[in-house]
């Protein structure tokens, strides 16, 4: 199944993505880390465990990190009692 967003591509399309479902979210997020080579700052209320705690995100997350020495993640939260108190594998 191809994902709606698939042909976004960072730093070449400047067009607003509307997402307006759970779904459309998660798959977006898959899509732009998956795409990213050198660095991932990421800003969100809570580490939202439907959309960033998946095996595609986790993977991709994680092949960015192993992909350079200089690879660069931050996550920055707004809330962080969720994931300290229920587990989130990033944070892991």
């Amino acid at each position: 199944m191809e994902q709606p967003f698939e042909s976004h591509r960072i730093g070449v399309d400047s067009e607003e993505i509307v997402v307006s479902t759970l779904e459309e979210n998660r798959e977006l997020a898959n899509t732009l880390v998956g795409q990213a080579r050198r660095r991932l700052l990421l800003f969100t209320r809570d580490l939202d465990p439907h959309v960033y705690d998946t095996d595609p995100f986790y993977e991709a997350v994680k092949d960015l990190a192993t992909y350079s020495r200089n690879s660069e993640i931050r996550m920055l939260l707004m809330e962080s009692d969720r994931i300290v108190k229920e587990g989130h594998r990033l944070i892991e």
